[in-house]
């Protein structure tokens, strides 16, 4: 039991934290690859460095499963509080150095302490005659309980400090219980022990938007949605809406204007318009004024689409993944991208060639497509526009005529017609169309077509030899990483690593694994934890690889990322559990070769992921096979790398920790470095590889 809750408590750790330490970074990604590698590195720090012996004490061991639910709150209180107490201002990032020692005080406290009762359990579990596969089963089927359920109350509207609040009453209220069977005085504690209990969860709402407030002043509204934390904030008249605490809309600005007019200007009588994306930005207000045509606005947040749903009558609102919705019949004279930046896998999917071919089946003759380029209006940095000219490069493979016009905000308006060549024709249908604005008028028309930058922009775009933003290689997504580190550590403007070549790159990846796998062929005793290693880091980089194209295919949305990490965790269990109880095969001399069998499973399961992993992304019960299948052979792998020897509480540790460790580089290494540089296919035929190397291991 005590192993089964481990597993549950991680997982619902991370998911709280992760979401807290998503709006403190604003939103941006590295904070999970940063925060799933610190905590996979305290669970095996825990695991590996526990004190020997301490487990056999069952208080020691519950004494741990109470305080980490505990702390949990106390965490997400230290997360948002941090930017005030560590003196920040509102919206700017703290120092690289303070948000590191935030992300570490936050994850390490609670990593720590199950990594060690992971060893502590497991212990207790071999002591008792079993096997540290099957005690590694048994966690995995923690983690997949945790997991189905954690996504079905976000699905269902749960709120995350809700949820620590919850899991923190748990931890008080469950010892007390079970000693109240036993002691009289405990159970008169029980009575109002759960009074409190059920006060706390009534009044996390209230706690909830107390901490928020924190960061908000003038705080109106906050809501988790499944996609980041939605908050608004009013000030007298004026409103102002932050998705994970970056500003989307405020209703003074007058940006909104750019993207919708200058699109729609380009056409001469839009009748049908699609927006997809953004509805919160009420892009539509703006679309409405060309001739009232019908506008169709396609937002994938249920919150954001809720605040957007006060706009005017004429607009319809609909909930859905915008690629999927593009798949539906239909014919559009304009289709607007209001989505954000393209700074995460989630919104990186808007601005790929295959997203833009989905558009352009979707225009009618004649039709125009208008995305915002993430371009500032001065200082252009390196990195940025080679994010920016991965995305023109996408235009320009699936429209033959594309433009871009500088101004406020750099847009790229692209057909299949020819376009304006300068600003006499948008400037004769704005004054046809009568149109009242604040800020696109004839002058800004003429400043956007005549402007010299227009001309040097394009050319200097186009010149960059940037490779083309694709699903299978998201190049954006690795640029939008090197920006962000650029803002503290300048000298990071200097690397242009998505130019590498993908053959280039997994050449070296598999030298580097031949390397490590003859270093360690020659110490025996290091080859049980290289096999963990290998089974870490396939496990996690086949994981990546597969819900990265699930994603782009199907959408993000919670739920379906959740049931497939549950696939993957019960497919893990159900591998592990299963080799555990296999002992006899070390006695007949055939572990080796079964783990031979395993590896050269795990290789053409890599080969397939490669080779047709569209096919498996295709559909949740695709996808969810898929990855049940990965978790299945990486789960047996360690349960007969475990079933090479004995092993005693520090061995069961230390193996534990090196599988720990395999994830941590195999989720750092794919997000990072090998998807956006090789692709999603190079980077499987990679895992592939790495499993061939490791059959010299048994």
């Amino acid at each position: 039991m005590s192993l089964f809750l481990i597993g549950v408590l991680s997982v619902l750790c991370q998911v709280v934290l992760l979401r807290e330490l998503n709006v403190a970074f604003y939103g941006v990604e590295l904070a999970y690859l940063l925060a799933l590698t610190s905590w996979m590195l305290g669970t095996s720090a825990g695991a590996a460095l526990a004190p020997r012996g301490s487990g056999s004490r069952p208080g020691r061991l519950h004494a741990l499963l109470v305080a980490v639910p505990l702390l949990l709150p106390l965490a997400v209180v230290g997360i948002r509080g941090s930017r005030g107490w560590l003196g920040g201002l509102p919206g700017a990032y703290l120092p690289f150095d303070q948000q590191l020692a935030v992300l570490l005080a936050a994850t390490l406290p609670l990593s720590v302490p199950l990594g060690v009762a992971f060893r502590w359990a497991a212990a207790r579990s071999l002591d008792a005659g079993g096997s540290l596969g099957r005690a590694y089963g048994v966690e995995s089927a923690g983690f997949a309980a945790a997991g189905a359920a954690a996504t079905l109350a976000f699905h269902l509207g749960a709120q995350t400090f809700a949820v620590a609040a919850a899991a923190a009453a748990a931890a008080l209220l469950v010892p007390l219980l079970r000693a109240s069977r036993r002691r009289a005085a405990a159970r008169w504690l029980a009575v109002p022990a759960a009074i409190g209990v059920a006060y706390l969860l009534a009044a996390s709402g209230t706690l909830d938007r107390r901490l928020t407030a924190w960061n908000h002043l003038g705080l109106a509204a906050t809501s988790d949605s499944p996609y980041g934390r939605v908050t608004a904030v009013t000030s007298g008249r004026q409103q102002a809406i932050f998705e994970n605490d970056v500003l989307v809309y405020e209703s003074g600005g007058a940006e909104r204007e750019v993207l919708a007019h200058v699109t729609a200007l380009q056409h001469p009588a839009p009748r049908h318009v699609l927006v997809l994306g953004g509805a919160v930005r009420r892009l539509h207000e703006a679309l409405a004024l060309h001739g009232g045509p019908r506008i169709t606005v396609v937002e994938q947040d249920p919150v954001l689409a809720e605040m957007a749903a006060a706009g005017p009558a004429g607009a319809r609102v609909t909930v859905a993944d915008p690629r999927q919705f593009l798949r539906e019949p239909g014919r559009y004279d304009l289709i607007l991208v209001g989505a954000g930046a393209p700074d995460s896998g989630l919104s990186n999917r808007f601005y790929t060639r295959e997203f833009f071919e989905a558009c352009r089946s979707r225009l009618a003759p004649g039709g125009v497509l208008g995305l915002v380029l993430p371009l500032p209006d001065s200082f252009l940095a390196p990195h940025t526009v080679r994010r920016a000219a991965s995305i023109l490069a996408a235009l320009d493979g699936v429209f033959p005529h594309v433009e871009v016009l500088p101004g406020t905000s750099t847009l790229a308006i692209a057909s299949a017609d020819p376009l304006p060549a300068n600003e006499e024709v948008p400037i004769a249908r704005f004054r046809a169309r009568r149109l009242e604005t604040r800020l696109v008028g004839p002058p800004y028309l003429r400043y956007a077509y005549s402007d010299e930058r227009r001309h040097s922009l394009t050319a200097r775009l186009r010149g960059a030899g940037v490779p083309s933003n694709t699903d299978a290689r998201p190049v954006c997504y690795q640029y939008a990483l090197l920006i962000w580190l650029a803002r503290f550590f300048p000298s990071v403007q200097a690397l242009d690593l998505p130019s590498a070549r993908p053959g280039a790159t997994l050449a070296w990846s598999t030298l580097a694994a031949l390397g490590f796998v003859v270093l360690v062929r020659r110490r025996p005793p290091w080859r049980a934890g290289a096999l963990a290693l290998v089974a870490g880091f396939a496990g996690m980089v086949l994981e990546t690889v597969i819900l990265l194209r699930y994603q782009a295919s199907r959408g993000a949305l919670f739920v379906d990322i959740g049931l497939l990490v549950t696939a993957f965790m019960a497919g893990l269990s159900a591998g592990a559990w299963g080799a555990g109880r296999t002992v006899d095969l070390h006695r007949e001399g055939r572990l080796g070769a079964v783990t031979r069998g395993v590896l050269a499973a795990l290789a053409t399961a890599a080969a397939l992921v490669a080779g047709g992993g569209h096919l498996a992304a295709g559909s949740l019960a695709g996808a969810a096979v898929a990855l049940a299948a990965v978790g299945l052979l990486v789960g047996a792998l360690f349960g007969f790398a475990a079933a090479r020897q004995p092993l005693s509480e520090r061995g069961a540790g230390r193996l534990y920790a090196a599988d720990v460790i395999g994830g941590a580089a195999g989720s750092l290494a794919a997000t990072v470095l090998l998807v956006p540089l090789a692709g999603l296919n190079a980077t499987a035929w990679l895992v592939g590889a790495v499993a061939l190397a490791a059959l010299l291991l048994p």
